[in-house]
C-alpha cells in the first residue's frame, strides 16, 4: 500500500492492510510516584512522531520487519527446576520445584510457570509474570532507556545445562522442546546441551509412600458407559424377524424389525404392518430398553434386587445411619440381557414370552459381525409364503328383466344406469356412407313338425355394429298367419347358452336355433354374401 503514489484519486487508507492495533501501556509507578513512559511506541508498535524506534531484538529479520510481527507467536520453552529449603519440618530439608520458562521472541519477555502438584501445601502456578527481567534482579523502572540491552535476560542467556538467577532464585535448565532446540541450533547458531536429570523430590517420595499405604475400604467398581457411548454413538444394528403366532386363535405370522443400539446395548422392536392387515399402528412393539432373557425378572418389585448387597444397617445408636456393603459381590444378582453376540441369523430370541426368529439383517450389521466376530455366512432365511390366487367373483345368473347387459349393470354398479353399447366384433373402425349399412340379410324357413308352419318364410337381419339380430316374417296369401316382426332386434343365445349368436353361425343350408325356433338359411342378399366373404377371408 505504501508504494501507491500520493496523487489525487490514488490515495487510500494507509491502515487498510494493518492487523495489529494494540496500544502500549505508558503509565507506571517508580518509587511510589506515578509517571508516564514516553519511550513506549504508539498504536500497533509504530513509533510516535519525534520518537526514535527502539529495536527490541537484534536477531536476523528485525531490521526488515518489526520484531513483534516477525516473531509473533514464537515462544521458546525450557524445563527447569530450583531447590527451596524447608526449615520448619523434621521430615524434609528441601523441595525440588519443577518449572517451565517461556521466552517470547517478539519482545524478549520472560514468564515462569510452576507445575501444580497435589498436596504441596504452597501456592503454585505463575511464579514470574510475563515481562522483561533484569540480570541484576532489580525490578525495571519506568525510564529504562539508561539500561543497556545486555542488562536484560536475552536469548543467549538461556540454554540447556545453564543456571540462571531470577529474583533470588537459581533455576537449573534441564531440557527444552523440539522447536526451541531447532531454533537455537539452526537460526541463532547456539549449541544446545544434552538434557539433564531432575533430582528426586523428598516431599513427593513421602506422598507416594503414604498413598501406597492407603488401602481402600472396599473395591471400587465403575461401569465405563461413557467410552461405549463415544465409540458407538448412532451405530444401530438392524435385524428382520418373524413371530409365528399361527397356533393362536385367529393368529398369523407377524413381521418385525429389531434395532440394537451399540451405544447402550438397548433393543427396540417395531412391527411391519402390511396393507389391509386390519391392525392399527400403535407405536413400537417393544420400547427401547434392555431385553432380559428371563421374563420372570420383570416381575420383581422395585428395590427387591439391587446392584449392591447391603449386609447390615447401623441405626442411629452410633450417631448416623451407616450401611455395610458386600465388597466381595458374592451375593449380587445379575440379570442376563441380550447382547449383539446373541443376535445372529437363525437364532431365536424370547421377547416377553414371544419367540421370534431372526431371518435377515442389513449391510452395516454384516460388516459389524464380520469385524467383531469373524462371521462370513449371512444367508437369509426364506419366510415368504406362496401367493394365493385372488378368488374370482361369480357372475350371478340374469334376472330376466331386459338383456344380459342390463342384468350385469346391477352387478357392476350400485346406481343403475343404461349399459354402454359395445361395438361389434367385425365392425370396421373407419366407416363411411359408401361402405353400406353393415346389415346382413338372409332368407330362411322355419323347421317345425306343425303342418301349419310349412312354407313360412322369414328374413333374418344381422347387425354388425352391435352383433344383434332380428327376425321378420314375410306375408303369405291365405295362410291365416299375420306377417310382420317375429323377433325383436336383440342378442340371442345359442341352445346351450354359452354365447350369443354370431357371424360364425350364419351359413347357408345350415340350421340355427334362435330363441327356441329352428331356422334354415336358404338365401343371402348380395351385400351379405360379399361381407361374409371378406370376414372369412
Amino acid at each position: 500500500m505504501a508504494s501507491l503514489p500520493f496523487l489525487p484519486g490514488c490515495t487510500t487508507d494507509r491502515n487498510l492492510d494493518k492487523r495489529n492495533f494494540h496500544k502500549s501501556q505508558s503509565l507506571s509507578q517508580r518509587n511510589g510516584v506515578s509517571t508516564m513512559d514516553q519511550s513506549k511506541p504508539g498504536i500497533g508498535g509504530e513509533p510516535i512522531i519525534g520518537q526514535k524506534p527502539r529495536a527490541v531484538s537484534s536477531r536476523s529479520g528485525a531490521d526488515s520487519m518489526p520484531a513483534w510481527h516477525a516473531f509473533r507467536n514464537h515462544v521458546l520453552r525450557f524445563n527447569a527446576y530450583f531447590q527451596e529449603a524447608v526449615v520448619e519440618s523434621n521430615t524434609e530439608q528441601f523441595r525440588v520445584r519443577e518449572c517451565t520458562i517461556l521466552f517470547y521472541l517478539e519482545d524478549d519477555t520472560l514468564q515462569i510457570n510452576e507445575m501444580i502438584t497435589s498436596n504441596s501445601g504452597m501456592p503454585q502456578g505463575t511464579l514470574v509474570r510475563r515481562g522483561r527481567v533484569l540480570k541484576s534482579g532489580e525490578l525495571p523502572g519506568t525510564f529504562d532507556e539508561d539500561i543497556p540491552v545486555d542488562g536484560y535476560f536475552g536469548i543467549n542467556d538461556l540454554n540447556v545445562g545453564l543456571e540462571v538467577t531470577i529474583y533470588s532464585r537459581t533455576f537449573k535448565i534441564t531440557d527444552c522442546d523440539a522447536f526451541t532446540r531447532e531454533y537455537l541450533s539452526s537460526t541463532v547458531g547456539v549449541l544446545v546441551g544434552d538434557p539433564c536429570e531432575v533430582p528426586n523430590d523428598p516431599h513427593k517420595e513421602i506422598l507416594r509412600e503414604a498413598a501406597a499405604r492407603i488401602k481402600p475400604g472396599r473395591p471400587y467398581y465403575r461401569d465405563d458407559t461413557l467410552r461405549q457411548f463415544l465409540d458407538h454413538d448412532r451405530q444401530v444394528l438392524r435385524f428382520y424377524c418373524v413371530w409365528d403366532d399361527t397356533v393362536s386363535v385367529f393368529g398369523d405370522k407377524r413381521y418385525m424389525v429389531l434395532h440394537y443400539y451399540l451405544s447402550d446395548d438397548t433393543i427396540e422392536i417395531t412391527e411391519i404392518l402390511p396393507a389391509n392387515s386390519g391392525r392399527d399402528k400403535c407405536g413400537a412393539f417393544f420400547g427401547r430398553k434392555k431385553l432380559t432373557k428371563d421374563p420372570k425378572s420383570l416381575a420383581k418389585f422395585p428395590g427387591a434386587v439391587t446392584k449392591r448387597t447391603v449386609l447390615n444397617t447401623l441405626g442411629p445408636a452410633v450417631g448416623k445411619n451407616r450401611y455395610i456393603l458386600d465388597s466381595t459381590r458374592a451375593t449380587d444378582v445379575i440379570d442376563e440381557f441380550y447382547s449383539d453376540a446373541d443376535l445372529k441369523i437363525g437364532n431365536k430370541i424370547l421377547v416377553l414370552g414371544r419367540l421370534m426368529l431372526i431371518c435377515d439383517c442389513d449391510e452395516f450389521t454384516k460388516e459389524h459381525y464380520t469385524a467383531k466376530f469373524g462371521l462370513t455366512d449371512f444367508t437369509p432365511i426364506d419366510i415368504s409364503e406362496p401367493a394365493t390366487a385372488a378368488p374370482m367373483p361369480q357372475v350371478p345368473p340374469p334376472t330376466g328383466f331386459g338383456t344380459d347387459e342390463d342384468s350385469m349393470v346391477s352387478v357392476e354398479r350400485l346406481v343403475l344406469t343404461a349399459p354402454k353399447k359395445k361395438v361389434g366384433k367385425y365392425m370396421p373402425k373407419d366407416v363411411t356412407p359408401a361402405d353400406g349399412s353393415f346389415i346382413l340379410r338372409f332368407l330362411a324357413t322355419i323347421e317345425s313338425d306343425d303342418p301349419l308352419s310349412a312354407g313360412r318364410e322369414f328374413i333374418i337381419s344381422y347387425f354388425l355394429e352391435d352383433d344383434t339380430c332380428s327376425v321378420y316374417e314375410m306375408p303369405k296369401h291365405n295362410s291365416g298367419i299375420s306377417a310382420g316382426m317375429f323377433l325383436q332386434r336383440g342378442k340371442y343365445k345359442i341352445p346351450d347358452g354359452s354365447r350369443n349368436v354370431s357371424v360364425e353361425d350364419l351359413n347357408l343350408g345350415e340350421k340355427i336355433s334362435i330363441n327356441g325356433f329352428d331356422f334354415v338359411f336358404r338365401e343371402a342378399d348380395e351385400y351379405a354374401s360379399k361381407m361374409l366373404a371378406e370376414i372369412r377371408s
